[in-house]
């Protein structure tokens, strides 16, 4: 991970091409890299826990951000039939499987599969 690191001082040039999993703890520094112009936020578990009181912060400085929160479950356990809507509605360009145990069986399920091995970097 040490060749990939980006620095805070790098975030703001490299914020068009980076995607990064958040954590609430990150927010101060985040902000302090003026890297959010433009950055919009996945929330993809259970919408319900953003009416918990951490939900609702987060909603609160991500509003305060100009920063828009669109809510996507992607975990859980979905059907394939669900998956498979879900592809062609947004018409994926790839369907990478992630944390299954039968990627094997993607390429008979889905058009655009993309395998890629477990802590392999490719371009989004």
């Amino acid at each position: 991970m040490r060749s990939r690191r980006i620095y805070t001082e790098q975030l703001a040039h490299r914020a068009p091409e980076l995607v990064l999993t958040f954590r609430a703890s990150m927010r101060g520094e985040l902000a302090k890299a003026a890297c959010l112009d433009g950055a919009a936020a996945i929330w993809s578990l259970w919408a319900g826990y953003l009416s918990r009181p951490d939900g609702v912060r987060l909603q609160q400085w991500l509003a305060v951000q100009g920063i828009d929160l669109e809510v996507v479950h992607a975990s859980g356990h979905a059907p394939v039939q669900d998956l498979q809507r879900l592809a062609a509605a947004i018409d994926a360009r790839a369907v990478v499987p992630i944390h299954t145990g039968r990627p094997d069986l993607y390429e008979s399920l889905f058009e655009n599969v993309q395998r890629h091995d477990d802590g392999e970097w490719w371009p989004v």
